[in-house]
C-alpha cells in the first residue's frame, strides 16, 4: 500500500478549531490567477469540501458544516471518502463504475477536468443520506499550496431546485456565477401515512348495493391484475393507493409506496412541473391530467413514467384525490452512426412502429401512414413479415417492395432499442423511387452500437435537466439551423440570378 507523504501544511493550523486553514484556502480560491469560472460572493457560511489532490483517489480532508445540513451525512461519515459517494442513494459507488443514478457524461466531464487539473462546473444528480435526490450544481476549483503543484479541490454546492435565485447569472463561456451563500438546509419532506378509513373510502367495498359491490370487485381484479400501474393519491402528492403492478416496474411492494410522497421518488428536476400540472388539473375544467416525469426506481436507476388519469371528487365530503394509470416510457436509441450510413433524401419517410408492424407515428403524409400496418400499405406483406422477424433479432434490414399506391420504395427497419436491450418498437425509414431507380438489393446487417451520439441524448433519465427545458433548447437550436439555411438558400438564390 502506498504511504501518503507529509500533509501540506492546511492541515495543522494552531489557531484553527478544524485543525484546518481554511482561511487560507478561501482567499487562494478567490486570489487564484486567471480564473476560468467567475465565482460569487463566498465565505465560511458556503456549502463546500476540501479534498487533497495529492492522495490516492483524492480523498475530502475537510466539510463545511453547510454541507453535512445539505447531505445529511455528518462529516465522520464523508471525510477520506472520494466524493462519487453523493452519486448513488444507497452511498456506494466504486471507482471507474458505470453510474446508474446519475449523467455519466458529466460525471466524466468533472473527472478528465479534475486529471488536467483545471476548473469544472457541473450540474449532477446527488442525493442525501437516506437516498433523496437533489440537483447539485457543482464548481470545482484547483488551488496550488506551497508549490505549483496543485494540492487540492474545493468544490462548492448548491441545490438548484431549493435555490434557484442563487444563480446571479450566466457567462459568456456557459458556465454559471453562484451565490453559495444562498444554500440553505434542504425541507423538510417527511409525510403522514394517510388513514386506512379515508383509503377503504375510496376503493373498498363498504356500504355498497350486491350489484354495485360487484362492479367495483371486479374492477378491483382488473387493477391488481393490470401491466400498467395505478396510484390514487392526494393534490399534495401522497399515495394512498398502489397497484401492484409496482412491483414489476418500479421495484416497491406496494405498501413501501403507500404513504409516501411523489417527492420521495420523483426527479428532483422534475419536481416542481409535475406538481404544478396536478395544482393546474384540480382547478381546471376539464379535471383530466397527463403526467410524464422521471421515478427513482429500486434498483434500474431512473425511469421515465407517463401517467394518466383524473381528478376525483369524494361524494359529501369534497376530498379532491388524483387517479393515475402509466407505465414506463422507454427512451428510443438511434445513433448518429447509422443515420449517416442511411443518408437523407427530401422524400424519405421516418416512421415510429409498434413490433407488431402497427405504424404509430410518421413524419410526413400522417393520414396515410398512422394506425395502419406496415403489412396494409405494402403489397408484399410476406417480405415485411420476414424483414419485422429479422429486425426483432437485432438485425438492420432493408427491403425493396411496392405499396399499395403501386409506388416503388425501399424501407428499412432498424430496432428502436440501445446496446443489450430488446427492442420494444422498430424505426422504419421509407424512402421513395423514380421510376427510372434501380431497386436496390435486400441486405440484412447486425446493427453495431458504436458507442457514438444517441440522437435522443437529452431524454437520458439521469440529466439532470427537465424534458420541458430540453424541448425549449432543440426549438432555440431548430430556430437557428432554420435562419441559418434561409441565409444560405437566400445566397445560393443571389448568386444564380
Amino acid at each position: 500500500m502506498e504511504i501518503p507523504g507529509p500533509l501540506p501544511q492546511p492541515y495543522n493550523n494552531l489557531y484553527s478549531s478544524s485543525g484546518f486553514d481554511l482561511i487560507g484556502v478561501l482567499s487562494r480560491v478567490v486570489s487564484r490567477p486567471n480564473p476560468a469560472i467567475q465565482l460569487g460572493p463566498i465565505d465560511l457560511s458556503c456549502s463546500f469540501i476540501v479534498a487533497d489532490a495529492r492522495r490516492p483517489d483524492i480523498p475530502i480532508v475537510y466539510v463545511s458544516p453547510t454541507f453535512e445540513k445539505l447531505t445529511g451525512f455528518p462529516a465522520s461519515e464523508i471525510e477520506n471518502r472520494n466524493c462519487r459517494f453523493l452519486q448513488s442513494p444507497e452511498a456506494m459507488v466504486m471507482q471507474a463504475e458505470n453510474r446508474k443514478y446519475t449523467d455519466g457524461k458529466a460525471v466524466g466531464k468533472l473527472k478528465e477536468h479534475q486529471d488536467r487539473r483545471l476548473e469544472c462546473q457541473v450540474s449532477l444528480i446527488n442525493y442525501r443520506k437516506g437516498g433523496q435526490p437533489f440537483v447539485n450544481l457543482i464548481t470545482v476549483i484547483p488551488i496550488t499550496w506551497e508549490s505549483e503543484q496543485v494540492a487540492f479541490f474545493v468544490g462548492f454546492q448548491v441545490d438548484l431546485v431549493e435555490q434557484p435565485n442563487a444563480i446571479l447569472k450566466r457567462m459568456k463561456n456557459g458556465s454559471y456565477a453562484i451565490n453559495y451563500q444562498l444554500t440553505y438546509p434542504p425541507q423538510d419532506l417527511s409525510h403522514s401515512a394517510p388513514q386506512v378509513e379515508d383509503l377503504m373510502e375510496i376503493i373498498d367495498l363498504n356500504d355498497r348495493s350486491d350489484k354495485e359491490s360487484a362492479q367495483r370487485l371486479w374492477s378491483r381484479h382488473l387493477i391488481e391484475n393490470s401491466d400498467d400501474l395505478v396510484h390514487i393519491m392526494t393534490l399534495e402528492g401522497t399515495i394512498v393507493y398502489s397497484s401492484p403492478a409496482s412491483r414489476d416496474i418500479l421495484g416497491y411492494e406496494p405498501a413501501r409506496l403507500m404513504g409516501s410522497n411523489v417527492r420521495d421518488f420523483c426527479h428532483p428536476s422534475d419536481l416542481v412541473p409535475t406538481m404544478r400540472e396536478i395544482r393546474i388539473a384540480s382547478t381546471g375544467a376539464s379535471n383530466t391530467i397527463n403526467l410524464l416525469y422521471r421515478v427513482l426506481g429500486k434498483s434500474a436507476g431512473y425511469i421515465w413514467l407517463e401517467m394518466y388519469g383524473k381528478i376525483y371528487r369524494e361524494p359529501g365530503k369534497g376530498k379532491k384525490y388524483l387517479i393515475l394509470i402509466g407505465r414506463e416510457k422507454k427512451i428510443p436509441y438511434l445513433s448518429s452512426a447509422m443515420l449517416s450510413t442511411l443518408g437523407h433524401q427530401e422524400k424519405d419517410v421516418w416512421m415510429k412502429a409498434s413490433l407488431e408492424g402497427i405504424i404509430l407515428f410518421a413524419t410526413s403524409n400522417s393520414d396515410y401512414w398512422i394506425a395502419k400496418t406496415m403489412y396494409e400499405v405494402s403489397k408484399d406483406p410476406d417480405r415485411i413479415k420476414e424483414a419485422i422477424k429479422h429486425c426483432l433479432e437485432g438485425q438492420v434490414v432493408s427491403i425493396s417492395h411496392q405499396l399499395k399506391t403501386l409506388q416503388n420504395v425501399v424501407s428499412c427497419f432498424i430496432p428502436g432499442q440501445g446496446p443489450n436491450v430488446a427492442p420494444w418498437f422498430l424505426f422504419v425509414r421509407t424512402r421513395y423511387l423514380e421510376a427510372t431507380d434501380t431497386p436496390p438489393e435486400d441486405s440484412s446487417t447486425a446493427y453495431i452500437h458504436d458507442g457514438g451520439l444517441n440522437l435522443f441524448e437529452m431524454l437520458e433519465s439521469t440529466r439532470s435537466t427537465s424534458w420541458q427545458y430540453e424541448l425549449n433548447q432543440l426549438k432555440i437550436t431548430n430556430k437557428k439551423l432554420k435562419e441559418q439555411i434561409a441565409k444560405l438558400t437566400g445566397k445560393k438564390r443571389a448568386e444564380v440570378e
